[in-house]
């Protein structure tokens, strides 16, 4: 399966370079530099990641949208989403994507808040976090339980990136 890394990225050249080496072990990575002013398009590019570049800040909405047009543009299966800060570990990639491996999924979400990591998040962060869980549970009529709805640590395969599940 082609696998298409996504990093939305702004002001990230601290980070970058680590993220974009430890995600290439799982596939192809490309940084969309969404308008940053430091070097995080060079650093992203040294490391080994394919670049594509905002002149403007469009948000990460619109990071995400142009990663998934370029793994639609260029035939990937999948694409895996990770942010550019560290937060996720590049490790656990091919554990996100085991269930679309074995057809058990199109879609799933890393979460950060298995294993006590709640603890680390301020109160008022936890409580917005705790509203939009309950409002994506309560949509899915008890069929799933989501405990991060919010991740940016997620996979998907192609056909539900081309239905615009985006």
């Amino acid at each position: 399966m082609r696998t298409l890394i996504i990093i939305p990225a702004y002001n990230e050249e601290l980070t970058i370079g680590s993220v974009v080496a430890l995600a290439r072990k799982y596939g192809d990575v490309l940084v969309v530099d969404d308008g940053s002013s430091d070097r995080t398009s060079e650093i992203a590019q040294n490391a080994g990641a394919i670049v594509v570049k905002h002149e403007t800040n469009m948000g990460k909405g619109a990071a995400l949208r142009t990663g998934f047009d370029y793994a639609l543009a260029n035939g990937y299966d999948a694409a895996v989403c990770l942010d550019a800060d560290g937060q996720h570990n590049p490790g656990e990639i091919p554990k996100l994507l085991e269930p679309i491996l074995k057809d058990e999924a199109d879609m799933v979400i890393g979460s950060r808040f298995l294993d006590g990591a709640k603890k680390s998040i301020p109160l008022y962060r936890r409580l917005g976090l705790w509203i939009l869980n309950t409002t994506t549970n309560a949509s899915l009529d008890g069929n799933l339980k989501v405990t991060d709805s919010q991740s940016g640590f997620r996979a998907m395969k192609w056909v539900w990136i081309s239905m615009g599940g985006a």
